[in-house]
């Protein structure tokens, strides 16, 4: 999942990850708290890129990992 406001990085970043083959999730950076739990659930992703500026947005429905 890729969550970063519109930017010259939001775009390096996006390319970045097509690069590695991997499938990207872009997510609207409107978009608010259970909004990502639910997203996070569906997509059930490997990795979650962000901006700092969208941690506090995200954190309350961080899921714990598993090991």
């Amino acid at each position: 999942m890729h969550l970063q406001n519109n930017s010259l990085e939001w775009l390096i970043t996006y390319y970045g990850i097509l690069k590695t083959g991997a499938v990207v999730v872009p997510l609207n950076f409107r978009f608010v708290g259970r909004t990502f739990s639910t997203l996070r659930t569906f997509a059930n992703p490997k990795l979650f890129i962000l901006g700092s500026e969208f941690v506090p947005v995200v954190q309350p429905s961080r899921r714990t990992s598993r090991r």
